[in-house]
């Protein structure tokens, strides 16, 4: 019973993931708001990064590590704690961040 909530609960978070993934990836390429603040787009960019690091360590997780402790799963979420830095610095940056955004990426 535990076990088929926890494969559920996997399946779950795989599914929200994938689906805000999905919206993000619609907004960013059909968006009009994005189109007049060149900015948000940036922004957008390391929150979809996140999200895809999400779809990704669920993915392991279910397909292959289920019941396992994995490296990689380690090195998702560094990478999504990263990625989070970035979107909270860009936004910070305001429209600025079209001026800094590659001293920004690699100082992350």
């Amino acid at each position: 019973m535990e076990d088929t909530a926890i494969r559920f609960g996997n399946w779950l978070n795989l599914l929200v993931a994938g689906s805000v993934f999905v919206m993000g990836l619609y907004y960013l390429f059909r968006s009009p708001l994005l189109k007049k603040k060149r900015f948000l787009k940036g922004v957008l960019v390391f929150w979809l990064g996140q999200w895809l690091v999400f779809v990704l360590s669920w993915s392991l997780i279910i397909f292959i590590y289920p019941g396992k402790n994995g490296y990689l799963l380690l090195i998702l979420s560094d990478l999504q704690s990263i990625l989070a830095i970035g979107f909270s610095i860009a936004l910070l940056f305001g429209e600025e961040f079209k001026q800094h955004w590659w001293t920004i990426v690699r100082s992350l």
